[in-house]
Formats: structure tokens, sequence, C-alpha cells
């Protein structure tokens, strides 16, 4: 099932979680909805309880005979929209291609727009020491696979919707996320900044170093 959530101000990972809603018809617990979308259970029931404030879920309890907790189910409302990823990443698409093709320097705009979107993100979160804790909740909730490692000073991200684009499409989004990262650590007081962004053909690996003044992280 399709659906088109784009006027109704779902992002792309709460998309995937109505579309497993819609496409199942029947009560789900949030174990599936996890492993239908890729998501850590957390994760899937933020999204979840998202959804049910916006009225596009309903969420209900197993009728179970005997001891033990019953468990939540969710299911799609009548007012749920029609959501579709297909959707979501064919729009960025267009907006990526048409970045490259009318700015003298993509790259440059890419990482001004990445660092304001990682300063609005660190706004309410995690601040000084735990910043890698809040970094690693909200890349979750954007639907990557992460792990943030605090001893190596690593962030690896996989499940990326863009790893099948063309090189020339994949540099902004890229360098976008190397700045998100960048300019949440820094909004968040973190003692860490990103010393390179490596990508390779399934998982990306930001490496982080202790802060200092006027380090440019490059794009490998």
């Amino acid at each position: 099932m399709s659906v088109d959530g784009a006027g109704h101000g779902l992002g792309p990972t709460k998309a995937r979680v109505m579309e497993v809603l819609l496409t199942d018809g029947v009560p789900v617990d949030c174990e599936t909805v996890a492993e239908r979308v890729g998501l850590h259970t957390n994760s899937a029931r933020f999204h979840l309880d998202g959804l049910i404030a916006a009225g596009f879920v309903q969420k209900s309890f197993e009728k179970r005979v005997g001891k033990g907790r019953p468990r939540a189910l969710y299911m799609a409302t009548q007012q749920a929209p029609q959501v579709s990823e297909a959707h979501w990443s064919s729009l960025t698409r267009a907006m990526i291609i048409h970045l490259v093709n009318q700015q003298p320097d993509p790259l440059t705009k890419a990482k001004s727009a990445g660092r304001r979107w990682g300063e609005s993100i660190a706004v309410g979160s995690r601040k000084g020491q735990e910043a890698m804790v809040g970094l690693a909740d909200h890349l979750k909730r954007a639907g990557f696979a992460s792990t943030v490692d605090t001893d190596d000073k690593r962030v690896m991200f996989t499940h990326c919707a863009f790893q099948t684009w063309d090189s020339a499409e994949q540099d902004p989004v890229c360098m976008m996320h190397l700045a998100m990262i960048e300019g949440y650590l820094e909004a968040a007081d973190a003692p860490l900044e990103v010393e390179v962004l490596t990508r390779q053909p399934r998982i990306c690996v930001a490496k982080l170093r202790q802060r200092t003044a006027g380090h440019d992280a490059p794009l490998t």
C-alpha cells in the first residue's frame, strides 16, 4: 500500500511506521513495527506515540486470560494519511539535484544548512559529556541504524536511504550529515568535534576527536 503524508507533516520515519500499520490493517505490537521498519523498539514506540497524538493511530491492549501484562497493540485510524517513502525519496532527490545544478558551490551550501540543522537538534537535548547520547537518540529517530562508540570516539550509521544515489548527488547529503553532527556537538557544548567522515558502501563512520580551534572536517 502506498501513502503520501507530505501534507500532514509526517517525516520519513513516521511515514514508514504508518505504512506498516496501513499495510497490515490489523492491530500489531511495537516489536513488530520496530522489526519491519528497522528501528530500536524504543524509537518505534516514540514514533507511534507521536502518531497517536496526531490522531492517526489508536492504541489498545490484547485480551489476555491469566497472569501477565497484556501487550499494547497499534492500528491506523480512519484519519490516517496515505504515506509513501518513495515520495519522500523522490522529493529529496529532486531538491538535491537542483542544489547541485544551480549553486556554484553546493557543498558549502549543504554544510551551512547541515550546521543549522544540528544546532536546532541540540536545543533541549543532552549537553556536555552526555551530548553523544542525545546524538545517538536523534539518529535512531531519524531511521539510521546508528552506533555511537564513546570509547573509540566514533559515530557509525547505516540504513541510509541515499546510499544508492550517484556520488554527485550523495556528496551534498553526506556533507549535510557531517555538518549536522558538527553543529550539534558544538551547540551542545560537547568536548568533541568531527575529525573526518568516511563513507563506505554500507556504512559511514564519523571519527571524533577533542575539540580544537579552526578545524574543518573533510569528507572522504
